[in-house]
């Protein structure tokens, strides 16, 4: 069976969209969710 994917995207105010994808462990799995959004955490091979 397939796995769920989670998509999120966003366009910020200059027009570029941006999209944010998850097929594992979720957005939520390393921030509280009432912090999410409020700074970028990339994986460290970024």
């Amino acid at each position: 069976m397939a796995r769920p994917v989670y998509i999120l995207y966003i366009r910020t105010p200059g027009g570029q969209l941006i999209e944010f994808a998850t097929s594992d462990i979720g957005f939520a799995i390393d921030e509280p969710e009432h912090e999410l959004g409020h700074e970028l955490l990339l994986p460290p091979f970024f």
